[in-house]
Formats: structure tokens, C-alpha cells, sequence
């Protein structure tokens, strides 16, 4: 965001510079409202999506599978990186990020609820950290590429690579998940 400049934002949007300064007073605001407006695009194919007529198991699996989707967008994913670096470092009048989270939060706490009520799942874990883990493990090949590559010696571009690592986030959640059942529960 340092390196834009408002004339060529305005240029490339077909509006003066003067305009963009109106409705937006700064390009602080400007890229806030980018942000809000990207997050809950983003966020919108997780609420949006019913994963109540599956069984518990099933709709997990679609769920962690679901939830890096937006970041496979390279340009989103950039910008997830860089929203998160202004979200930490700023003030912000609105949020989707974290207005949207707790809508995301309680979907994933219900479909949790219903694999315990099952049996298939564990209730030994805090809803929330796993959901934060869910969180940081799916989208880390996007929005810490450079960990990634320097932790795990992969290029977090490749596709092969994200579907490796997506594959590898689904399991190793649902191995903490998992409820083992003994011989006589089987």
C-alpha cells in the first residue's frame, strides 16, 4: 500500500484523484474499505454454505477443504497478507474479518457438537483453538508463503504443493479429532 500512489488508484478506477480524496479521505481509509470489502467476499462461500445435511465427519472434511478457498487467489492472497499486517498495526471503523468470524465460529462449533453428540468426534478441546489452529494451519501456505517455503522447504505457489499441504491440514485435523473407538464401542 505505500508504494500505490492515489493517481494511478484513481486512474486505473477512472475517477479523479479528487474523488477518490471525497469519498474515501485518505488512502489509509481507501485500503481499509478494500480490505472490509475483500473479507467479507471471501468469508462469504463459508457462511453462505450449509453443512448441516452431512453427516458430522463429512462436513468437516468439507469444511477445512472450504476454508483456504479464497486464498488460492494469488492477488486475495497478497492481500490477505498485507490486511493482516495493517489490521495489526491500525485502527479500523469496520472489521468483516472479525464481524464474520464468530458467524464462521458457531458453524464450525455446530458441526463439532454434532460429531460429539455421535460419538465420532472428542469434546476434550476448546472449540475456539481449534478453530483458530483450523485457521492458521489451512491458509498458511497464502498468508505466510515465506515461512512456509523456509519451514517446510516447499514453494507455496505450486499447486501441487497446496493440495499436499490442504490434504496434509485435513488430516492431521481429524487425527485430533477423531474419537478412537475401542472393540466394544465398534
Amino acid at each position: 500500500m505505500t508504494k500505490t500512489r492515489v493517481e494511478t488508484i484513481a486512474e486505473n478506477a477512472g475517477v479523479t484523484k479528487q474523488l477518490i480524496y471525497h469519498y474515501y479521505q485518505s488512502k489509509e481509509l481507501l485500503f481499509s474499505c478494500v480490505l472490509d470489502e475483500s473479507s467479507k467476499n471471501a468469508m462469504a462461500h463459508l457462511i453462505d454454505k450449509n453443512y448441516s445435511d452431512k453427516p458430522p465427519r463429512e462436513a468437516l472434511k468439507d469444511f477445512i477443504r472450504d476454508f483456504p478457498t479464497p486464498f488460492k487467489d494469488p492477488e486475495l492472497a497478497t492481500l490477505a497478507m498485507e490486511g493482516i499486517h495493517y489490521h495489526d498495526t491500525h485502527s479500523t471503523p469496520r472489521n468483516q474479518f472479525k464481524e464474520q468470524t464468530p458467524i464462521l465460529l458457531k458453524k464450525f462449533s455446530d458441526i463439532l457438537n454434532r460429531g460429539i453428540d455421535s460419538g465420532d468426534f472428542r469434546a476434550d478441546f476448546c472449540p475456539k483453538q481449534l478453530f483458530s489452529a483450523l485457521g492458521l494451519i489451512a491458509t498458511g501456505p497464502f498468508t505466510n508463503r515465506y515461512l512456509m517455503s523456509v519451514l517446510a522447504g516447499s514453494n507455496p505457489k505450486s499447486k501441487d504443493e497446496i493440495e499436499s499441504w490442504a490434504e496434509f491440514s485435513l488430516q492431521l485435523l481429524l487425527s485430533t479429532l477423531e474419537h478412537k473407538r475401542t472393540q466394544e464401542e465398534a
